[in-house]
C-alpha cells in the first residue's frame, strides 16, 4: 500500500500556519502550539524526537540593530548548558523565515500549576524548585544575558517532574543582577498569592511602586527573604545571586518555621478560639475592680478637662508631630531643612527621611483682657540657595531668530538643577530609575506624583501651596495659583526662557552641546550626576540632555500659534498630554536635542529618562 504524499512547507513571509504533517527543513509538523512576541510556535518531530519549532517573526530583523541582537542573544542562549534550561538545538537566522529549534518540554508551567496546587501545599512545591531557579538565573548571567522577561509562564515542570526554564524567558541586555533577583522574587510571590492577589497587589508594576506585602499563609522566613529582594530601592535589595542562594539555603525548613498570618486575622482567630467567657468574680474583689473603675473615670476627666483648657478646643488634627529633641538642620543640594519633624498625615507617599518643618508653637489660649494678642505670623522657609532667580522680560517663544520677542514674562525663581533622588526620596517613593544615587536626577516619575511632590514640600516649607486638586479619578482637575510661594512646575514658555538665558543657541548654552550637555555622544547610555557640566548664562545645569523635563502645559502641536495670552502664558485650559521639554541622553545633536524639541506625555504615565525641576514665583 503506497504511503501518503508528504506535504513541503508551505511559508510565506506572513507565516501562513503550517498543517500538521507538513514538513519543515527536515522537521515534522505535529501541531501548533501558540504564538509569543517572537514568533510561531510548532511541536516538530524529526528522528522520532519531539522538539519545539519556532518560526521568527520577520519585525525582528528589520534592522541590522535588530539582527544583530537577535543573533546574538540566540548565539548566547545557545551556550546555556545548565539541566534546567531548555535546550537550544539549532538556531538559522540565514533562511526565510529565520527559525530556532529548542527540546520540547511536555508538561506544565508554574501557572497551570498555580491553579492546581492548593494554597497551602504551595510553599513546598516552589521552595523544592527555587533553588534550581536561582541557578538557572546565574547560568543566563555567565553568558551575559539576563532573565527580563522570565514569568510563571515561561518556567515548566515536566510530567517527570523537573523544571526546565524556557528560552523565551531570556533577553539580551545589560540589567543589574539586583533586577535578575527582583523577577524571581516576584516569580515566586505571584505564585504563592492567594486568590486573585498575583495580579493585584503582587503584580510586577505594583511590587516596583509599594512596599512588599507578606503572603499570608507563607513561612514567615520565606516572606522575609521576598521583601529583600523585591524591595522597591534596588539598594535595599539582596546584592547578587550567589548572596540569594545563601540565604534561600539557609532558611529553616518548613515544619520548623512560622506561618504569617496578618494581624486581622489572628485577633479573629483569638476571638473564635475563645472557649468560655470567664465569669464575674464575687465577694470583696467588687473593692478592688471599684477601685480601677475610679481611676479610668478620673483619667478620662483630665485628660478633657487638659485638651478643653490647653488644646484646640476644635479638635483639629495636627499635619505634623514636632520632634522633641534639638533643633537641627539638613542640607540638600545646598538647600536648608530642619529636621526631626515626622509627616503623621499628609496623604503623600511614606516619607523617607524626616525633612520636614518644626511647626511653631502657638500660644496658649488667654482670657479675654484688655490688650488683645497679637496673632503670630508664620515662619517663611527662606528661598534655597540652589535657585537662581530670573529676571522679567520678553523672548521670542517658539522661535531662534532675532527680533522676535512675542512672549513677556514676569520673574521667577528656578532650581539650578534637575531635581535629585535625594529630595524626591525626602517625600516619596524611591521611582524605579536607571542610575541609583543622592545627586543623580530623579526619573521614570508621573506628572501627577510631581504634582503630590510639590504641594507635600510647600507644606512642609511652610509655604502656600501652587497647587488645588478637586475631584478624583477622569474628574479631577488640577488648578496652579501662580502667585503662590510654594513650590511648581515651570511653564512651558518660562523653561525655554530660562534654557535660552538671552542667546539664540541651538542648545542651552551653546551651539555646541559636548560642554554643556549629556546626550547620546558622549553619556554612554546612562544618565549622570546633575551639575557635572557647565551651566548655561543664567547658572541653570543640565536644561539640554541627561533627562527630559516635564513642564506645566497641556501639550499643543503649534504653542506659538495657539498663545492663550502674550503675557505670562501657561499653555492651553485643556487637553490629554503633558509637555516634556530639554532632551535626554538618547538623543543626539540635531532635531531631538534642540532647544526647541518638543515631546508630550500621559500625566498620569512615567517614562524612562523624564523628571522634572522646580520654579518659584516671585
Amino acid at each position: 500500500m503506497e504511503s501518503a504524499p508528504v506535504q513541503k512547507a508551505k511559508v510565506d513571509t506572513g507565516y501562513t500556519i503550517m498543517e500538521p504533517g507538513t514538513i519543515f527543513n527536515g522537521y515534522k509538523i505535529l501541531s501548533l502550539l501558540n504564538k509569543d512576541s517572537e514568533g510561531l510556535k510548532y511541536i516538530a518531530e524529526k528522528n522520532g524526537r519531539q522538539y519545539l519549532l519556532k518560526l521568527l517573526f520577520q519585525v525582528g530583523f528589520a534592522s541590522v540593530d535588530n539582527l544583530y541582537l537577535q543573533q546574538m542573544r540566540l548565539s548566547r542562549i545557545a551556550g546555556i548548558k545548565s539541566e534546567y534550561f531548555a535546550k537550544i538545538v539549532e538556531v538559522n537566522l540565514s533562511d526565510d523565515p529565520c527559525y530556532m529549534v529548542a527540546d520540547y518540554v511536555k508538561g506544565k508551567s508554574l501557572a497551570e500549576l498555580r491553579e492546581e496546587i492548593p494554597e497551602e501545599k504551595r510553599e513546598a512545591f516552589i521552595s523544592a524548585q527555587i533553588g534550581n531557579l536561582i541557578s538557572v538565573a546565574q547560568d543566563v548571567r555567565k553568558h551575559g544575558l539576563s532573565i527580563a522577561s522570565m514569568a510563571m509562564t515561561g518556567v515548566m515542570v515536566s510530567e517527570a517532574g523537573k523544571l526546565v526554564v524556557l528560552s523565551s524567558t531570556v533577553k539580551f541586555e545589560e540589567a543589574d543582577e539586583r533586577e535578575d533577583i527582583f523577577v524571581l522574587g516576584t516569580l515566586v510571590a505571584q505564585f504563592l498569592a492567594p486568590g486573585g492577589l498575583h495580579r493585584l497587589i503582587y503584580a510586577t508594576d505594583q511590587l516596583r511602586l509599594s512596599k512588599f506585602t507578606y503572603i499570608e499563609g507563607v513561612s514567615l522566613s520565606l516572606n522575609k527573604l521576598l521583601a529583600e529582594c523585591l524591595h522597591r530601592n534596588i539598594l535595599q535589595r539582596v546584592t547578587d545571586l550567589d548572596s540569594l542562594a545563601k540565604a534561600w539555603k539557609n532558611l529553616p525548613p518548613l515544619e520548623e518555621d512560622t506561618i504569617w498570618e496578618s494581624r486581622d486575622k489572628l485577633k479573629q482567630t483569638s476571638s473564635e478560639d475563645s472557649i468560655e467567657a470567664p465569669k464575674p468574680k464575687t465577694g470583696q474583689d467588687w473593692r478592688f475592680w471599684a477601685l480601677i473603675v475610679l481611676s479610668i473615670v478620673a483619667v478620662v476627666l483630665l485628660t478633657i478637662w487638659l485638651s478643653i483648657t490647653i488644646g484646640n478646643a476644635k479638635g483639629e488634627a495636627a499635619e505634623y508631630t514636632p520632634s522633641e529633641e534639638a533643633d537641627t538642620t539638613h542640607v540638600v543640594n545646598g538647600d536648608r531643612f530642619r529636621e526631626g519633624d515626622t509627616i503623621t498625615s499628609t496623604g503623600y507617599a511614606e516619607a523617607r527621611q524626616n525633612l520636614n518643618r518644626r511647626r511653631e508653637q502657638q500660644p496658649l489660649p488667654q482670657r479675654q483682657t484688655s490688650t488683645p494678642v497679637q496673632p503670630v505670623t508664620p515662619r517663611r522657609a527662606p528661598m534655597p540657595s540652589s535657585f537662581v532667580y530670573v529676571d522679567a522680560g520678553t523672548f521670542g517663544f517658539g522661535r531662534l531668530t532675532e527680533n522676535n520677542h512675542n512672549v513677556s514674562l514676569s520673574g521667577f525663581y528656578i532650581s539650578k538643577y534637575e531635581l535629585t533622588q535625594q529630595e524626591w526620596n525626602a517625600f516619596m517613593r524611591p521611582a524605579s530609575v536607571s542610575s541609583i544615587g543622592d545627586r543623580f536626577p530623579v526619573e521614570n516619575i508621573t506628572w501627577r506624583q510631581i504634582i503630590t511632590y510639590c504641594n507635600g514640600r510647600s507644606d512642609a516649607e511652610n509655604l502656600k501651596r501652587a497647587y488645588t486638586i478637586t475631584g478624583s479619578g477622569a474628574n479631577e482637575v488640577i488648578r496652579c495659583d501662580f502667585s503662590a510661594n510654594g513650590y511648581r512646575l515651570p511653564t512651558e514658555a518660562e523653561w525655554e526662557y530660562a534654557a535660552k538665558a538671552g542667546y539664540l543657541y541651538n542648545y542651552s548654552g551653546s551651539d555646541e552641546p559636548d560642554r554643556y550637555a549629556w546626550f547620546r555622544g558622549n553619556a554612554a547610555n546612562r544618565v549622570h550626576q546633575v551639575g557635572t557640566k557647565s551651566p548655561n548664562d543664567f547658572g541653570l545645569y543640565d536644561m539640554t540632555g541627561n533627562v527630559a523635563e516635564w513642564v506645566w502645559d497641556w501639550y499643543s502641536d503649534n504653542p506659538v500659534r495657539n498663545l492663550d495670552s502674550f503675557v505670562n502664558p501657561r499653555g492651553p485650559g485643556s487637553g490629554s498630554q503633558r509637555t516634556i521639554r530639554g532632551g535626554n541622553i538618547l538623543n543626539g545633536e540635531g532635531r531631538n536635542l534642540n532647544i526647541l524639541y518638543r515631546e508630550k506625555g500621559s500625566p498620569n504615565q512615567a517614562y524612562p529618562y523624564v523628571g522634572f525641576r522646580l520654579v518659584r514665583s516671585h
